[in-house]
């Protein structure tokens, strides 16, 4: 799905931080486009997120950043990476998350409207680094999610490093494109304000 930002101080966190009742509204200056799988472990849940950013060439345009996520098999990658333990997210938040509402858009796996995006957008021949942490479940996802946006004609080199250097590093310095992280339960818990205020309020 794609998020969207909104303004510090704003009085929304992640997208900015969406409440109860609230749905995220347009697109954002700034970022992201976000297509997960949200996988089941002991203390909440663990989603995979592509993120994709504004502010460089092709990836103005949303239409490449909403291809790149049509064309993610989550079916596919829940089965291969994750051994069936997970299932397509339809919002930022699990289904279970009392807060959860279903995204107006939901990136469903489709081929066909990821490559029309692409061509309507009139980008061919796309290439970019896949930034990802360390983290095993991303590590297992982002081979499978790079061969499969192959099938659309895109190409992504994979660049992992531990977490560190992509929070320390990486994402201040914000000249990534693509990045592929995870949110962790043991940490954030299934709170709605600490999920979604880290990644979208504020400087991360």
């Amino acid at each position: 799905m794609e998020h969207h930002h909104g303004g510090r101080g704003s009085g929304v966190g992640p997208a900015g931080r969406p409440g109860p009742g609230h749905r995220v509204g347009a697109v954002p200056e700034r970022r992201l486009a976000q297509g997960q799988v949200h996988r089941r472990r002991e203390a909440g849940l663990q989603p995979g997120l592509p993120h994709v950013q504004h502010g460089g060439g092709a990836f103005n345009d949303k239409r490449v950043r909403q291809a790149l996520h049509y064309a993610i098999d989550k079916d596919a990658v829940i089965k291969t990476a994750l051994n069936g333990y997970g299932s397509p997210a339809t919002s930022y938040l699990d289904e279970g998350n009392k807060d959860y509402q279903k995204a107006a858009t939901v990136y469903d796996y489709n081929l066909e409207k990821a490559k029309a995006l692409l061509k309507e957008a009139g980008v061919s021949n796309l290439s970019f680094q896949l930034d990802t942490t360390d983290n095993s479940v991303v590590k297992d996802v982002a081979p499978l999610v790079i061969e499969q946006w192959k099938k659309i004609g895109v190409n992504a080199s994979l660049n992992t490093v531990p977490s560190a250097a992509i929070y320390g590093d990486v994402v201040p310095k914000d000249t990534f494109r693509v990045l592929m992280a995870t949110g962790d339960p043991s940490v954030f818990g299934i709170d709605t304000d600490l999920l979604m205020r880290w990644f979208y309020y504020g400087e991360t």
